[in-house]
């Protein structure tokens, strides 16, 4: 018996569509099975046609698979029906691939008979894949640089007390070798070294406590002082560059102001 031209012609778009397009019964069995769906799951259709729809699906769909046509049957309350999803689906070799699903009812069957459109999503999701992975290392690649930035600022801020110390250290070495030192310079020398000791000191605990690692709280704070913290961490590098660096405190703070020796442009906060 020849096949009539209605279905010579659904034959023809089947055999041309770039999407898997599988038809089953009512009790799950493949009655159409496209070269587009041979190509994704490497059944030829043979192999396919009077099996259960359920081969081509992972677990745990693939247990379940059965007990939801029945569910539709039943009570005929569609669940996936015309709804396009995104589902796991198995390939012969036992492979998982991501693919986008579209089911709906054959009209007019009765039994029912339905039909599925399935795109295979592996290539899209391995771009976004790579997408996320250049994400990550571009932010990777900004944080180090952050980072050397930072080092730079922080290590032309400890320079600046270690060097003073070195200069008080190599100033008291020359008094204690005069004939008369002077005490009250040597003392006041110490006093600039125990000085420029804690400034590094504290330039360090500033640094610590702004990359220590530590789950979010909130909590009062003087915004005050910890602009002052930020401050100086950012004017080392703000110096060189020429730029102005303002601070515009509440409670009637004193406006400070450290200038560069070229600076046309200003930040304030």
């Amino acid at each position: 018996m020849r096949p009539s031209p209605a279905n010579r012609d659904i034959q023809a778009l089947l055999d041309v569509a770039i999407d898997a397009v599988i038809i089953i019964d009512h009790r799950g069995i493949i009655e159409s099975f496209n070269p587009a769906a041979e190509s994704m799951f490497g059944y030829t259709a043979s192999e396919a046609l009077g099996s259960n729809v359920s081969v081509l699906m992972p677990e745990p769909d693939r247990s379940a698979h059965d007990s939801y046509i029945a569910r539709y049957l039943a009570s005929g309350i569609p669940h996936i029906l015309g709804i396009g999803r995104e589902v796991d689906a198995r390939r012969k070799d036992g492979s998982v691939i991501p693919v986008a699903l579209a089911v709906g009812r054959i009209r007019d069957s009765d039994p029912p008979r339905f039909v599925g459109f399935l795109h295979d999503l592996t290539v899209r999701r391995r771009a976004a894949e790579e997408q996320q992975l250049m994400r990550e290392r571009m932010a990777r690649v900004s944080h180090l640089a952050t980072l050397g930035e930072m080092a730079g600022a922080i290590a032309h801020e400890i320079n600046q007390p270690l060097a003073a110390i070195s200069n008080y250290a190599l100033a008291c070495q020359r008094l204690l070798k005069a004939t008369d030192p002077g005490i009250a310079e040597i003392q006041d020398a110490l006093t600039q070294i125990s000085g420029q000791a804690l400034r590094a000191a504290e330039i360090i605990r500033r640094v610590r406590s702004l990359v220590r690692a530590r789950a979010p709280r909130r909590e009062p704070c003087d915004i005050n002082a910890l602009i002052q913290e930020v401050s100086a961490l950012i004017r080392s590098e703000a110096r060189p560059q020429g730029v102005q660096l303002s601070l515009d405190l509440a409670d009637g703070r004193r406006r400070q102001r450290s200038t560069g020796s070229r600076s046309s442009r200003s930040c304030s906060t």
